[in-house]
């Protein structure tokens, strides 16, 4: 039982890792650069995002924030698929939600 949870975790984390490859080549395909323009800005080899675009590898969390500025692309969009003010009408949606759960309760 415990192996096909870890077995489910590891794929998940790979299906995580393409999809973050997939939103870095996608992005660096509409700002017309090539992988090793792209390498270059960052200070890497064009083997590391090589990796990363075809999700063998990903990026950290400081190598996101400069993709974020060379790329033009916010942050939460590259890892999560979805841009920080979805996140935050979200939140303020379930916040609204809570608030009229409460007064309905009371």
């Amino acid at each position: 039982m415990e192996d096909e949870v870890k077995a489910r975790i590891a794929s998940s984390q790979i299906g995580v890792v393409q999809e973050i490859g997939q939103r870095i080549k996608e992005r660096r395909i509409a700002k017309d650069m090539s992988q090793a323009v792209l390498a270059q800005k960052l200070g890497l080899t064009r083997a590391a995002v090589t990796q990363w675009e075809s999700g063998q590898a990903t990026c950290n969390y400081a190598q996101a924030l400069e993709l974020e500025k060379v790329l033009d692309v916010d942050v939460c969009f590259l890892i999560f698929g979805r841009s920080q003010e979805a996140f935050e009408d979200d939140i303020l949606g379930a916040a609204e939600l809570s608030d009229d759960v409460v007064s309905a309760a009371a």
